[in-house]
């Protein structure tokens, strides 16, 4: 009797666990092909000249100088390591706008990145300038919400930026 009980509900499991699947999977978005990932900055990190790293109440400017890089805040000024500003500069070119957290600007604040909370990393190269917002961490802590200048866009990194708002890290 239990056997012949089973037979009969295993195939409706085995339904209800492929229906459960397949909800899951368009939740998700799991059967979408996703579009490329496009860069958020695009730029040539061997012509950066100096990069500014704003937060509400500090800045701190890195500058190059022949094939040195000097950082400098409210209070010193002195070399930098060079392979931490290399890596900074990797991180900012990896950034992309394949994890699109919203697009609606009246939640900028909640993200950190309205004017009165976001930091800015603004770098300088030849006649070109790039600016980012930089704002909480994501709830993984992996990461930070970012935001280009004049976009409501806002995106998830999956580096850690405030880390870069140090200057003890550059050193």
């Amino acid at each position: 009797m239990k056997l012949d009980n089973l037979q009969k509900t295993l195939p409706l499991f085995l339904i209800f666990i492929f229906l459960l699947t397949l909800a899951m999977g368009l939740k998700t978005n799991f059967f979408k092909a996703n579009k490329k990932a496009s860069s958020l900055l695009s730029f040539d990190k061997d012509v950066v000249e100096n990069i500014e790293l704003a937060s509400q109440d500090s800045s701190i400017y890195l500058q190059k100088e022949s094939d040195i890089w000097i950082i400098s805040d409210e209070s010193e000024s002195t070399s930098a390591a060079k392979e931490k500003v290399e890596a900074f500069l990797q991180t900012i070119g990896r950034l992309d706008d394949s994890k699109l957290a919203s697009v609606n600007k009246d939640k900028e604040a909640s993200f950190a990145l309205d004017s009165e909370s976001a930091k800015t990393i603004t770098i300088n190269g030849g006649a070109s300038q790039w600016k980012l917002s930089v704002g909480e961490n994501t709830p993984d802590f992996l990461g930070n919400y970012v935001r280009l200048p004049d976009s409501d866009s806002v995106y998830a990194s999956s580096d850690p930026l405030s880390q870069y708002f140090s200057i003890d890290y550059f050193k």
